[in-house]
């Protein structure tokens, strides 16, 4: 008989220990996605900073490129006795052809800012949508794990309940009849205090 309740503990004990392999490897996987989470929310924040800063300078340079355009439109047309006019008006083109330029890069670069900043919004969705579907897994494994304890629970408190009523027999005990006594009383305590410990865990999880 003890060799019996040894063998099915055995089992028991087995389809446990992969119920927990099972919880553990999820709960790794979601404190991985929770990582990543934080990194790319803090790559969001770092890119709707960059993003902000782009769009002050663009507006710096749009600013500038007006003020430049308008004083060359005003700038007096002369002939060789006003050189240095001439000059001042093709220094003030030229510089208005550099910030034209800048400001088509930064119009670039806006565009690719907002861009990246739209996927990362994308990515941030899907890493969530992720961690709440391995915390549904996660609590489902535990509910498991403690259905699995208690179904355990109730078999050996039924093979202790045959063995109390042996023991009311006139009877003489054996050595091995009291183990199968103590063991089962051992293995229903212990079993209970993983369902207890269990439970406090899944209530901690919300």
């Amino acid at each position: 008989k003890i060799n019996k309740l040894v063998e099915e503990n055995s089992e028991s004990v087995h389809a446990i220990c992969q119920l927990k392999h099972e919880r553990q490897i999820l709960q790794d996987e979601l404190t991985e996605i929770k990582e990543l989470l934080q990194q790319k929310s803090n790559d969001l924040q770092n890119v709707k900073t960059s993003l902000e800063s782009v769009r002050e300078e663009k507006a710096l340079l749009s600013t500038e490129m007006q003020v430049l355009k308008a004083a060359d439109i005003h700038a007096p047309r002369g002939n060789s006795l006003f050189a240095e006019v001439e000059e001042n008006r093709r220094k003030m083109a030229a510089q208005r052809e550099l910030l034209k330029m800048k400001y088509l890069n930064l119009k670039k670069e806006l565009s690719q800012k907002q861009s990246e900043n739209n996927k990362l919004k994308l990515e941030i969705i899907t890493f969530r949508r992720e961690e709440k579907e391995d915390d549904k897994n996660i609590h489902r494994e535990y509910s498991q794990l403690i259905r699995t304890y208690k179904v355990r629970v109730s078999e050996l408190e039924e093979d202790l309940r045959r063995l109390q009523q042996r023991n009311d027999q006139p009877i003489v005990l054996s050595g091995e009849f009291k183990n199968q006594l103590q063991w089962c009383s051992t293995t229903i305590e212990n079993t209970r205090k993983e369902v207890r410990t269990l439970q406090e865990q899944l209530e901690q999880r919300g």
